[in-house]
C-alpha cells in the first residue's frame, strides 16, 4: 500500500513529464491511499491550470 498525495494523482490523470513515473508507481503496488481531500485538491489544481494558461 502506498500513501499517495494529490500531485501524485494528477501526474497519473494529466499527462506531463512525471507521467510515466506515475504509471510505473501503480504498477509496483496498484493498492493506493490518499486523504480524503484529494478531490478537492484534484480539481483546484485543474482550474489552476486553466487560470494559468
Amino acid at each position: 500500500m502506498i500513501a499517495v498525495d494529490t500531485n501524485i494523482i494528477v501526474y497519473l490523470m494529466v499527462p506531463g513529464e512525471n507521467t510515466e513515473s506515475a504509471k510505473l508507481l501503480l504498477i509496483k503496488d496498484s493498492m493506493w491511499v490518499a486523504p480524503v481531500l484529494w478531490r478537492s485538491e484534484f480539481r483546484n489544481v485543474l482550474v489552476q491550470d486553466i487560470i494559468l494558461k
